[in-house]
């Protein structure tokens, strides 16, 4: 009777599983909402236009930004400009130039009501002394939607390779 009982509770984990598995399998191969898509490209291409207005304008009033850059964290009101000003000083000391950033395709993202998790696959090209170089990363943001819109509430580098 233990060994039927077993049987029948495993054969339920396993369909279990194979359910979830299907859910995931078809969430990737739909991709994250547009909303979320067009509020990381939207950043994205504020970082590309150097305005540190324009990149703060995404984050939340009481964001943090984590960064490889000193002071490496940034927090409150004006932290996503704070962190884009640093980010931008930072590349003229390293006399890097044209620097555009890129995301692939986003495979891994939560939404749950207002809140939301994304990781964006990302690669920044530019030129240090002349030689172009690539980072490339991914780029954690959490989100918090309010009055309809997505904001960025906290955002955290991560260098994965260098090209």
């Amino acid at each position: 009777m233990k060994l039927r009982l077993s049987l029948i509770v495993l054969a339920l984990i396993l369909a279990g599983c194979a359910l979830a598995g299907c859910a995931v399998a078809a969430r990737a191969a739909s991709g994250p909402p547009v909303a979320l898509t067009s509020v990381v490209n939207s950043l994205v291409a504020a970082t590309n236009t150097g305005s540190p207005t324009r990149v703060s304008s995404y984050f939340t009033s009481n964001a943090t930004v984590v960064d490889e850059v000193a002071p490496y964290m940034w927090t409150g009101p004006g932290a996503g400009a704070r962190w884009w000003q640093a980010v931008m000083a930072q590349s003229r000391a390293q006399h890097m130039q044209n620097m555009r950033a890129s995301a692939q395709t986003i495979k891994y993202w939560n939404v749950t009501g207002n809140s939301a998790w994304v990781s964006v696959p990302l690669t920044v090209s530019s030129t240090m002394n002349g030689r172009p170089v690539r980072e490339i990363g991914i780029w954690v943001l959490t989100l918090t939607r309010s009055g309809g819109s997505w904001l960025v509430s906290s955002a955290s580098w991560g260098t994965s390779a260098h090209a």
